[in-house]
């Protein structure tokens, strides 16, 4: 079986989201279109954001995967290796 992955996973509007450039090196392109995902749910069901924001309200999700790891693990040096990856 082939592997598929996202392509323009750069596009990513890391800003809107507030992720950090370091936390957006290793950041799995399918957690971005999650986030993305996510965000148009909410607007399509017209739920604002705003209400939301600072909550108790949360999203779950369940997901596992470790195409990206794979290939993260193969061009990654120990002094690569944080918090995020």
């Amino acid at each position: 079986a082939n592997a598929h992955f996202i392509d323009d996973y750069d596009q990513f509007d890391a800003d809107f989201f507030a992720i950090t450039p370091r936390e957006l090196e290793n950041l799995d392109p399918q957690q971005r279109l999650l986030l993305e995902l996510t965000f148009a749910a909410f607007e399509q069901a017209l739920l604002p954001m705003a209400r939301y924001h600072g909550s108790d309200t949360g999203v779950f999700i369940g997901h596992f995967t470790n195409d990206y790891g794979g290939l993260l693990s193969k061009r990654m040096q120990d002094e690569d290796i944080n918090a995020y990856t």
